[in-house]
This record gives structure tokens, sequence and C-alpha cells, in this order.
């Protein structure tokens, strides 16, 4: 089987909790997927935050990111809400470009596009 490149497109902060279930769930099938990219814009950048009372979405995040998952904040998000770069996870980079040109450049690349809303 040939592994799928995939790219998240998640725009709501409570869709944190199904993104990463699908992102387990896919993962799961040996050799299914070879990267996977989760690109947040509108609230779903708030799940990035260092400063989140709940460590939960952190630790799924540092988890994943040791396996061949990527990360990425909107940066028209960010800088409508005042976040910058210091404010996220660390390895999560406030794409400049913004959210959907990110989408769109894995999308290039050949990734399939799976969009939580």
């Amino acid at each position: 089987m040939k592994g799928y490149d995939v790219v998240f497109l998640i725009e709501s902060l409570g869709k944190w909790p199904h993104t990463i279930d699908q992102i387990h769930n896919i993962k799961k099938v040996k050799n299914a997927v070879n990267n996977v990219a989760v690109v947040a814009i509108g609230t779903a950048v708030f799940g990035y935050l260092k400063s989140r009372k709940s460590d939960v979405l952190r630790d799924d995040v540092k988890k994943l990111q040791g396996s061949n998952v990527s990360f990425f904040a909107c940066g028209n998000t960010a800088g409508a809400y005042g976040l910058t770069q210091d404010m996220m996870i660390e390895n999560v980079p406030i794409v400049t470009e913004g959210g959907l040109l990110k989408v769109f450049s894995f999308q290039s690349k050949g990734y399939y596009l799976v969009t939580i809303s």
C-alpha cells in the first residue's frame, strides 16, 4: 500500500479532540500514511497556546510531532487576536502566508485535504 500525505484544516477550538482522534485513526493502519500536516485557522489556533489550562492537547501535539505530524497556526488569525510565536507550543510555527495558503501549498504537493469544521 502506498502511503498518503494528508493535511487537516481545523477551524474551531472545540474540534481538536476529533482532529487528534482522526490522526490517530489513520496512523493505526501500517504504511497508510506518510506525512500529516495540521493547519489551524480561526479559534482552533487557541489550541496551540502554551498558556492553556489543559495540557492534554499540548501533550498530544508533542507526541504526534515525533511521528511525521507537523502543526501550523494561521498568521492571519494570530495577527487578528494579537498572538505571537512565543505564545505558541514549541515547534508550531505561525505561518505568515496564512492558513489557507499553507493548505493550498500542501495540496499542490499532493496532500489530501481533510476539513474539520
